[in-house]
């Protein structure tokens, strides 16, 4: 099926070019890198809803050849066809250690505890392994496996009656009324 490409198609690339190098300006390389990973991923992922999986992976295959045909990526993705999630995912160790190298102090082990309880890994064999969105889940995680909204201050505690620093205040504020009024009658000649 032969796709035509509009003729403004290097105006729009240069374009959204341009748009990335003014957000590595503004928000620094970081950031602009993540905006063009999140737009690469949303344009394969849109071409596999319109075209199917194995024509984008074909329309993906061309394209790393024509951007490089000298390559190792095309015969790298031929030799190893491996699932995503073992592409992507790495154990607690390995985030442990890159935490570590931005200042975060988590221990593998800590990592791989909280990820079984919270069911945000992948068991592969006798390994644990973490995606980057599992580690975000982590990060969310309250401690319990079922997300539960937190209580409002009245649902927390049934009324039980007004509290004891109210109940203090209030005596003390009561004993100096009466105290005025006691001091007040003896200043006044009955």
């Amino acid at each position: 099926m032969p796709v035509e490409i509009p003729q403004d198609h290097d105006a729009a690339t240069i374009e959204d070019l341009e748009a990335l190098r003014e957000i590595a300006k503004r928000e620094g390389f970081t950031f602009a890198s993540m905006r063009a990973m999140a737009t690469a991923d949303a344009s394969i992922r849109f071409l596999a809803e319109v075209m199917g999986t194995s024509t984008t992976e074909m329309l993906i295959r061309r394209f790393l050849g024509a951007a490089d045909p000298s390559s190792e990526i095309l015969g790298e993705l031929e030799k190893d066809p491996m699932p995503d999630v073992l592409r992507i995912a790495r154990s607690p160790e390995f985030w442990s250690e890159h935490f570590q190298a931005r200042g975060i102090r988590m221990s593998a082990r800590t990592l791989r505890q909280k990820a079984l309880k919270s069911g945000h890994c992948y068991h592969v064999d006798k390994q644990v392994l973490i995606t980057p969105a599992q580690v975000d889940g982590l990060f969310r995680w309250r401690g319990t496996s079922s997300a539960k909204p937190v209580a409002s201050a009245k649902e927390r505690s049934p009324s039980r009656g007004p509290s004891a620093v109210y109940l203090r205040v209030r005596a003390r504020l009561v004993k100096e009324a009466e105290d005025r009024k006691a001091k007040n009658r003896k200043g006044t000649p009955s």
